[in-house]
């Protein structure tokens, strides 16, 4: 992967009205963790009627770290800081000069296998994780002073028709992701999927994808 991708959704039922979430799984840096402490998160939420098709949804190249605050200072309340990041590096965050914060390189230390590191040298708790546009692929909360947290991405993009999520919230269980549609992203350049109904009595959903190449 490496222009950002356009991701096409279309719902090709003739009479359901379904809430299309896009998620990124972690990548097994940790296992222990995945569904306790570090959660996959509704990127997107697409709302299609029957036989509406969203509009195109970028997938861009640049990875992200985000990372929120829990402290209030002054009238910023759950301050964000998103920085570009990139695989195998290490990030620090910290008050430097309260109440100002920031989020720094440690040039001296890599990461390894994909493995973005961020580690709490303030003396507050944080929710960080990897994000794309602002808005998280993957969280882990309550990080907490002197902590670091590990984070690793699949090459893959997972869709689900589900209708009690909302565009930022948790997936807090395996079992609600079994059954994603799952696209590998690895050389490709724009994505097409497409839902439809495979059983009409059961109401049984199928999924379908068209790729091309980057």
């Amino acid at each position: 992967m490496s222009n950002d991708i356009p991701i096409t959704v279309h719902n090709a039922t003739s009479d359901r009205d379904l809430f299309v979430t896009i998620f990124q799984k972690p990548a097994e840096a940790n296992p222990n963790i995945i569904y306790s402490s570090l959660f996959p998160v509704a990127w997107q939420v697409l709302p299609l009627g029957p036989s509406q098709t969203a509009d195109p949804v970028i997938y861009p190249v640049q990875l992200e770290l985000k990372v929120t605050e829990s402290e209030k200072f002054g009238n910023a309340q759950h301050r964000n800081t998103v920085q570009n990041v990139n695989f195998n590096e290490v990030w620090d965050f910290d008050v430097n000069k309260p109440p100002f914060s920031r989020v720094s390189r440690n040039a001296n230390e890599t990461g390894v296998d994909g493995v973005v590191v961020i580690r709490n040298q303030s003396n507050e708790w944080i929710d960080a994780g990897l994000s794309k546009n602002g808005s998280f692929l993957m969280k882990q909360p309550n990080i907490r002073a002197g902590e670091q947290a590990d984070f690793q991405l699949t090459p893959k993009l997972y869709f689900l028709a589900l209708s009690n999520i909302q565009k930022g919230d948790l997936i807090r269980s395996d079992q609600v992701t079994q059954n994603a549609y799952a696209v590998d992203l690895t050389g490709v350049g724009s994505v097409d999927v497409t839902v439809s109904t495979q059983d009409p009595t059961s109401g049984r959903l199928v999924w379908s994808s068209v790729t091309a190449p980057a």
